[in-house]
């Protein structure tokens, strides 16, 4: 009979009998939805085969390994007394006798050490304690084999208990772990048992982290009177940051434990003053700098600075690992999740700035890491800044020249992506899945025809590619940043398909490259966009989603990650609205994906912006699909689409899209509910004319006609409902839609946006001619020439439509067959390309057939 012993993450423990040598056993067994993965088996299965390797007093014996009904388990020697160091630490602490203790637990770490076993897991919870009192070190789950190529002890992921973790550890710093990885966990334990809590704590794993990588521990005897010098300086020397300062392994640690048992001289010395100022100053050279005894400190900062760094060669070495570090911890940080972290990192890289600015002022490699920070912080103006400059030092520096590759195509994508939607919000977009392959997405050609700023940019990007191809061989960046580089360049030149190649090749040599990451995904999202079949550019889709995906789990803290996942899922959600398709669950999954990220940081912008136009297209799925009411989602929609705006005006898609949804606010009011529908139309025509009013050196807004175009179709729909409903002059709005258009049409004559709206208002006017008993054919006849243009320059259903209303008004008017003849045939062709208009439009059809066949007799 299983009796149970106590439970952890991943695993039960279990009191047993082994029926063969009739002999109490413990049974590790793993949890049944932990087992549902292939890393959590294999780790399982890693902590048997390293434990099953050790013998030793000190260690938990193990002795089978095995699988039974999918349930995978590890038969494990039954520790007598059945407790841990954490709960014999909650009673009254002897210090003595727990120094002989942990002395013991250290011959245990040795012994794996010495079998090639780094244990990176090492707490109070993973050291038993038996019925005779002594040490057995247990839970081998996360050990780091020694010169292994396995996957799982090469990952840099930050695996461990964050208050026992090595600042090498705790920073993904994988080359860096060592024996002396557990000595700083050993000296953690100690800590605790001196003090009563670990070296550094926090409310979160991240702050810990951070504590970690950032902050020397307070001296225990800071903390408590009683704790012996020798302990403290145990415990700290344990605890030193630079793994080359702590003990060099676990014996030694113990031996020197052993020494205060004796009363002997430690190899360890307890830190004068003079040297903890020396570290201080060495990690935080602005800090000691304050106070009353500002100009002593500078004096004794001086003498130990001329004794310690007289070489420069040493000295720069320093800064250069001191800033090195400083960015790996960071990014280390960011890829756990912990963004809040990372600014406190910036400090230690800049005291390192600071000095090899006064050391060697010509070292580009400290400007570049100063970038790289920056990138990491996800400051990319910054970052751009300071690979310029360490350029100016050194133009040939293969890293920073990469850098600057890297952030500028950030750049040209950010701008693309904001022209393309531009183009995609203001000009009317398809209606059906059958008009895509006909309008495919801008080239690269046509948007930087749109905006000059993208054409230099692209140009820019190509110089340095070609630059660092050149340096290759003496640049100082890895094959993973050649095929990165690679990548961009054919990404840039509108060739996803070679991109998708060489960035999967990049990520595959080195996975943290969230660059690379970024780029495949997005040109998945463009091979989907061109893609012509429905299956194929959903599959697209859905591995730009999962490449996201992936890139996430390596790097949680990486913003666009999140939001761009959602823009992958909502090219999704569009595909399928073109196919009449139910697209609510995909709109449902880009507002999850875009909430995230907002969650991530509430002065994410573009977020808001496309969580309120997901609303806005969700709310005309649940009218169009389930006959719902949209208001309550186009309200919450308007909502976060004036948040987006708040927090960046001179975003003008922003502007853009709610001046769409309150249009269309504005029609389902007039038509629907017979509300008022005039604030809308007010609040769309000043949201096109705040982004009218946005200038920028980078993208002349004011140059995209559409913008124009939209403001007209909204002045045109809103002189209709005057004059129909109010009985008022509609040509005061009318005539400033046709100022608009007119300026549209000078500034980009093949504008079927223009043309169309010009058409329309051209009907409209001959309507109301009619009405009033006057001549609308002049008028007609120039809506007809209008629409005709429109229809040629872009073959769409809602075209064909309204030149199918002049066809049919021009009839009604003189009774001509020829015209309803034209009107059927319009509308049929309007069915051709939108299914879902049939049973609004066969009526009609109908009836001007019906017309059509009077006239004729």
């Amino acid at each position: 009979m299983w009796e149970p012993l106590g439970e952890g993450a991943t695993g039960l423990v279990y009191r047993a009998l082994d029926l063969e040598l009739r002999r109490p056993v413990a049974v590790k067994v793993l949890k049944e939805i932990v087992s549902l993965h292939a890393t959590a088996r294999e780790r399982f299965a890693r902590e048997a085969h390293a434990a099953a390797r050790l013998s030793h007093p000190n260690v938990v014996a193990v002795f089978d390994l095995g699988e039974e009904d999918g349930r995978h388990y590890v038969v494990m020697e039954l520790v007598a007394g059945g407790r841990s160091l954490r709960q014999r630490l909650a009673e009254p602490p002897d210090l003595r006798a727990l120094a002989d203790f942990l002395a013991k637990v250290a011959d245990g770490v040795q012994h794996a050490n010495e079998n090639g076993i780094v244990h990176r897991d090492l707490k109070p919870e993973n050291i038993l304690v038996t019925e005779a009192g002594e040490p057995k070190v247990t839970d081998f789950g996360l050990a780091h084999l020694l010169h292994s190529s396995s996957a799982l002890t090469r990952t840099g992921a930050a695996l461990g208990t964050p208050a026992y973790m090595a600042p090498e550890q705790a920073g993904g710093r994988r080359h860096q772990i060592t024996e002396r990885t557990d000595v700083y966990a050993l000296g953690a334990i100690l800590y605790e048992i001196l003090v009563g809590h670990p070296p550094h704590t926090g409310d979160t794993p991240g702050e810990v982290g951070a504590k970690i990588l950032v902050e020397e521990p307070v001296p225990p005897r800071r903390l408590r009177k009683d704790v012996p010098a020798e302990l403290e300086a145990i415990a700290l020397k344990a605890l030193e940051k630079d793994p080359a300062r702590r003990y060099a392994s676990a014996r030694a640690l113990a031996d020197d434990l052993r020494r205060f048992l004796r009363g002997e001289p430690l190899a360890a010395r307890p830190m004068s003053p003079a040297r903890r100022l020396s570290r201080k100053i060495r990690r935080h050279p602005g800090a000691v700098f304050g106070g009353a005894a500002a100009v002593a400190a500078l004096v004794m900062a001086i003498g130990l600075l001329r004794a310690s760094r007289d070489d420069r060669t040493e000295a720069l070495a320093l800064i250069r690992e001191t800033a090195n570090a400083a960015v790996e911890d960071a990014l280390q940080l960011r890829r756990m999740g912990t963004r809040e972290g990372l600014r406190r990192l910036l400090p230690r890289l800049e005291a390192a700035y600071k000095r090899a600015l006064t050391r060697a002022p010509e070292l580009a490699e400290v400007e570049y890491l100063m970038g790289r920070m920056h990138r990491a912080l996800m400051d990319d103006g910054k970052a751009l800044k300071f690979q310029e400059r360490a350029l100016a030092k050194d133009p040939t520096y293969g890293p920073a020249l990469y850098e600057r590759v890297v952030l500028k195509s950030r750049r040209y994508g950010a701008e693309r992506l904001k022209t393309a939607d531009l183009s995609r919000v203001l000009d009317s977009p398809p209606r059906t899945a059958e008009e895509v392959p006909k309008r495919p997405p801008p080239s690269q050609e046509e948007l930087e025809a749109t905006s000059p700023f993208l054409r230099q940019l692209r140009g820019e990007i190509v110089r340095d590619l070609d630059a660092l191809e050149a340096l290759q061989s003496r640049s100082g960046i890895g094959k993973a940043n050649l095929l990165a580089a690679w990548g961009l360049m054919a990404y840039h030149e509108d060739r996803f398909d070679d991109a998708r190649r060489a960035l999967e090749q990049a990520v595959a040599q080195d996975n943290q490259m969230e660059e690379a990451w970024q780029m495949l995904a997005e040109s998945m999202i463009h091979l989907g966009r061109r893609s012509p079949g429905r299956e194929e550019k959903f599959a697209w889709f859905r591995r730009a989603e999962k490449t996201y995906g992936q890139a996430m789990a390596l790097d949680r803290g990486y913003l666009p990650y999140i939001y761009l996942r959602g823009v992958a899922r909502e090219w999704q959600a569009w595909s399928l609205f073109l196919l009449r398709e139910n697209a609510i669950p995909d709109y449902d999954a880009c507002i999850r994906y875009y909430s995230q990220a907002i969650a991530a940081d509430p002065t994410f912008a573009v977020a808001w912006m496309r969580r309120g136009s997901s609303r806005f297209h969700r709310g005309d799925q649940r009218r169009d699909r389930l006959g719902e009411d949209p208001l309550d989602e186009w309200n919450l929609g308007e909502k976060e689409l004036g948040e987006a705006v708040r927090l960046d005006p001179n975003n003008v898609t922003s502007w853009s899209w709610r001046a769409r949804l309150r249009h269309w606010r504005a029609q389902y009011l007039w038509t629907a509910k017979h509300q008022d529908p005039l604030p809308d139309w007010a609040g769309a025509e000043d949201d096109c004319s705040q982004a009218l009013k946005v200038r920028s050196d980078e993208v002349p807004i004011v140059s995209f006609p559409t913008v124009r175009s939209w403001r007209a179709r909204i002045r045109i729909n809103r002189g209709l409902y005057r004059w129909r409903e109010q009985k008022l002059d509609p040509e005061p709005d009318w005539r400033a839609a046709q100022e608009d258009l007119a300026e549209a049409l000078r500034l980009a004559p093949s504008n079927a946006e223009a043309w169309q709206q010009r058409g329309v208002l051209h009907l409209q006017r001959g309507v109301r001619r009619a009405s009033s008993g006057n001549d609308p054919l002049a008028e007609w006849a120039l809506a007809d020439k209008d629409l005709t243009e429109a229809l040629r320059l872009r073959d769409a259903p809602d075209i064909a439509a309204d030149r199918a209303e002049v066809y049919w008004a021009r009839a009604e008017f003189l009774g001509t067959g020829r015209d309803y003849a034209a009107a059927v045939k319009d509308w049929e062709h309007t069915m051709t390309l939108d299914a879902i208009q049939k049973p609004r439009l066969s009526p009609r059809v109908e009836a001007a057939q019906q017309r059509q066949a009077k006239v004729a007799r």
